[in-house]
Order: structure tokens, then C-alpha cells, then sequence
């Protein structure tokens, strides 16, 4: 299986992405510099979540439970809130993996990459 790479050049600092890594030195053929890869991550996840994109979730303190809402924009329904539940929201990147590890639950969205291309797309 053919692996990617993205690579900076050691003459002239260009980052060429998505090239292919064979064995042996690879040269820059702008300005012959060697090719080196370029260790980056190309996610990049905003500090604070636009209301939209933030998890809700829905807290009961008397049952100590957590529900989770299939969509964050609706209020708590009446059955719940007789039973003591409230939404209660993460809203940045940072509540979201750390409540992740404390309920070793996993938020699909935070790590779908949703570019949906593959590596012969150009």
C-alpha cells in the first residue's frame, strides 16, 4: 500500500504535500534541495465550538445518568425534566475530549475527518 507523505525541502522550505515516500533520498526538483518529511498535523480544531457544532447533553443529578440528545437544539422533553434532567453543554474542543476520557465515550464528529478525499484525489 502506497503511503503519503507531506515533505519540506531542506534548500528552500517548500512544503509538498501528499507525495508519495519511496526508499532513498528524494530531491526537490525546483531547487534540488532533499526532501525531508514534514511532521504536521493537519487538523486543526477550534478553542471555542460555534453553538451548532457543541455537544448537549442531558444531566440528571437525583439519577446521577447521562442521556445524550440525537440533536443539540431542542430543549430537554417534559418525561425528563419530571425525572430531574437539564442540558448541560460542552462547548470547546477541550470539555469534549476530556469528558471523553473521563466516560471513555468517543464523539464521532470530533474525529470524522469529512474531506472525503482518498490519495489519488489531486
Amino acid at each position: 500500500m502506497p503511503v503519503l507523505h507531506d515533505f519540506i525541502c531542506s534548500r528552500c522550505g517548500e512544503i509538498v504535500p501528499d507525495e508519495l515516500h519511496r526508499p532513498g533520498q528524494l530531491l526537490h526538483l525546483e531547487c534540488g534541495g532533499v526532501l525531508e518529511i514534514f511532521w504536521n498535523s493537519r487538523i486543526s480544531r477550534p478553542a471555542n465550538l460555534p453553538e451548532r457544532e457543541s455537544v448537549a447533553l442531558y444531566y440528571s443529578p437525583k439519577e446521577n445518568k447521562l442521556q445524550y440528545p440525537g440533536r443539540n437544539d431542542l430543549p430537554v422533553p417534559e418525561r425528563l425534566r419530571r425525572r430531574g434532567y437539564s442540558k448541560i453543554w460542552l462547548r470547546s474542543d477541550w470539555e469534549v475530549g476530556r469528558f471523553e476520557k473521563q466516560h471513555q465515550v468517543i464523539n464521532e464528529r470530533r474525529h470524522f475527518d469529512r474531506n472525503g478525499k482518498s490519495f489519488e484525489d489531486q
